[in-house]
C-alpha cells in the first residue's frame, strides 16, 4: 500500500520542490521555488535536504561549494512521521517543514528546527500540524516574507494555511484554513511569486481538465483571494508548477504530454502561454527547476532516468533545449534542484536510493558527469539553501 501511495505521489508530484525551487530562486523556496525572507550572507557551504518517502526520513548534507563535495550531517536522516514528501527549508536557515501523506497513520505537516553551524534537524513539537487521516498534503511551500506556509492537499482537494512562529517554527493555521476547492482536486503542487503576491495552485480533477487556481496573498494574515479569471485551464494531468525567479513566468511540468507548458503572469496574475508552449519534454517530465540566475531549466523523468535542459528566454520566456539533452542520469528520477550559485544540478534517484550531482557547465546549462551519494529508501524531493 505505501509504494502504491509513493507511485501516486510521485506522478502527481506533490513538492515540493516545486515548488523546491522559488523560494530557492527568490532568495529565493529555499527549496524549490517558493520564498521566506531575506537571504543569509554567502558562505562556503551549501545545506540539503532530502525526504526519504519509504524509510520515512530525512536526509541533510553539507556541500562545499568550491568543490562540489556533499557530507552527510552528524546523526543524518532524521526520523520523520507518515510517508515524508513534500519539503520546504526557509531561506533564513531556521526550519524545514515536510508534507507527510499519512499511509498510514495521520498525515499533516512536520516541522524541524535546523542547528545553527552542524545543520542538525530537530522536530517541533511532538507531532504534526493540522494531522488528519484524509488530506494526504503533497506540497508546501513559504511565503518570502517568512509568515506563512501553505500546504496543497491530495486527499481533500484543498489547501492548509499557517503563520509560522518565528521563535519555534511551530504552525497555526491562519482565519479560512483549510481551504477547500470540492470539484477542482486533487491539488498537487503550488508556488509563489518572489514578491509573495500571487499563490498559485495546481489541481487535476478527473474532470474537467486540470486547473490552476490563482489567488493574491494578503501580506498581513496570508489570507487568499481568488484572482481574476482564476481558475486557469491547462492539459490534463500535470505534476508540479515551478515559479520562474523573475516572477514573469510559471512552468508546468505537464506529464501526461510528455512536454513543459509556460506561462506569462500578467501584472494582475492572470496566466497565459508564452511563445512555443508547450515545449517537447520527453517521457512523462515529473519535476522541475530553474537556475537562480532565471537562465536554465531543468525537467526530470521518473519513467526514463532522462534529465532535460533548456535555456530560457527572458524576455518571452520561451524555452529552447540544451545541446545533448537529454541527459541519462539514473532510472526512477524524482527530485529535481539547483544549488543556490548555480553550478551544481542535484537529483534524487528512487531506484538505487541515491543523490546524483552534476556539476553545471559555466554559460552553456549543459550537465556534466555525475557522482552519486547515498540517500534513504525512495528519495522524494531535494532542497538547498546557503548556509547562514
Amino acid at each position: 500500500m505505501l509504494l502504491d501511495s509513493a507511485k501516486y505521489a510521485v506522478r502527481i508530484l506533490s513538492a515540493a520542490l516545486a515548488t523546491l525551487a522559488v523560494s530557492l530562486l527568490v532568495m529565493s523556496g529555499c527549496s524549490s521555488s517558493k520564498g521566506g525572507g531575506t537571504a543569509p550572507p554567502p558562505s562556503e557551504n551549501e545545506f540539503i535536504v532530502v525526504t526519504n518517502q519509504i524509510s520515512n526520513n530525512i536526509s541533510a548534507y553539507t556541500m562545499s561549494i568550491s568543490s562540489g563535495t556533499i557530507t552527510p550531517v552528524p546523526g543524518s536522516p532524521f526520523s520523520a512521521q507518515n510517508s515524508a514528501g513534500g519539503l520546504f527549508i526557509d531561506p533564513l536557515g531556521r526550519f524545514v517543514y515536510v508534507t507527510e501523506f499519512g499511509n498510514p497513520g495521520p498525515a499533516g505537516v512536520q516541522a524541524f528546527t535546523i542547528a545553527s553551524g552542524t545543520g542538525v534537524l530537530t522536530p517541533v513539537g511532538d507531532g504534526l500540524f493540522a494531522g488528519d487521516s484524509t488530506s494526504s498534503p503533497q506540497s508546501v511551500i513559504e511565503d518570502p516574507s517568512g509568515q506563512f506556509v501553505y500546504t496543497a492537499n491530495g486527499g481533500d482537494n484543498g489547501m492548509w494555511a499557517f503563520s509560522i512562529n518565528s521563535t519555534t517554527g511551530a504552525l497555526t493555521q491562519i482565519s479560512g484554513s483549510p481551504y477547500s476547492f470540492n470539484g477542482n482536486g486533487p491539488c498537487i503542487s503550488l508556488t509563489m511569486n518572489p514578491a509573495g503576491t500571487f499563490l498559485y495552485l495546481l489541481c487535476t480533477p478527473t474532470s474537467p481538465a486540470s486547473q490552476v487556481l490563482g489567488f493574491s496573498v494578503d501580506p498581513s494574515t496570508g489570507a487568499l483571494t481568488a484572482l481574476p479569471r482564476s481558475p486557469f485551464s491547462v492539459p490534463h494531468d500535470p505534476s508540479e508548477l515551478f515559479m520562474h525567479p523573475s516572477g514573469n513566468f510559471l512552468y508546468i511540468a505537464d506529464l501526461n504530454n510528455n512536454a513543459i507548458d509556460g506561462y506569462a503572469i500578467s501584472a494582475n496574475g492572470a496566466l497565459s502561454a508564452v511563445p512555443g508552449s508547450p515545449f517537447a519534454g520527453g517521457t512523462e517530465p515529473q519535476t522541475l527547476t530553474v537556475t537562480p540566475s532565471g537562465g536554465f531549466l531543468y525537467s526530470a523523468s521518473w519513467q526514463t532516468g532522462d534529465v532535460y535542459g533548456y535555456s530560457i528566454d527572458s524576455t518571452t520566456g520561451a524555452l529552447t533545449q540544451l545541446a545533448g539533452a537529454p541527459y541519462n542520469v539514473e532510472p526512477s528520477l524524482t527530485g529535481i534542484a539547483v544549488d543556490q550559485t548555480g553550478q551544481f544540478l542535484l537529483v534524487g534517484d528512487s531506484s538505487s536510493n541515491v543523490v546524483a550531482e552534476l556539476p553545471i557547465g559555466l554559460g552553456t546549462g549543459v550537465p556534466g558527469t555525475f557522482t552519486t551519494y547515498q540517500a534513504g529508501t525512495y528519495p522524494f524531493r531535494i532542497a538547498v539553501i546557503t548556509l547562514p
